[in-house]
């Protein structure tokens, strides 16, 4: 019995870590940057990484947690041609929204 229990345990444990971790969503915007334009921008204490006009990164599901993120990526960088996750892109408008104020 206690050999049964034992086994068990290493089970759970094991398989524990896998079964915790959901799916990461990766983000990606097209920007027109208002300034010169950055290697790297940290968002909600997340690292997105740049190249030319494109932008990649960690990102969160629902279009209120997107939208978020694409206006807080316009305040820093300049107006988003584009943005979406591995669950959809943000509507025209949705990105209006986005880049109200720029």
């Amino acid at each position: 019995m206690m050999r049964s229990a034992m086994s068990m345990f290493v089970l759970c444990v094991a398989v524990y870590p896998v079964a915790a971790r959901a799916p990461e969503i990766t983000g990606k915007a097209l920007i027109e940057w208002l300034h010169r334009p950055q290697p790297k921008i940290v968002l909600e204490d997340r690292i997105w990484r740049c190249a030319g006009q494109a932008c990649s990164g960690p990102a969160d599901n629902g279009n209120a947690a997107k939208l978020r993120l694409c206006r807080s990526l316009a305040t820093r960088a300049g107006r988003i041609l584009m943005f979406e996750t591995s669950t959809g892109a943000l509507d025209a408008e949705s990105l209006a929204r986005c880049n109200r104020g720029l």
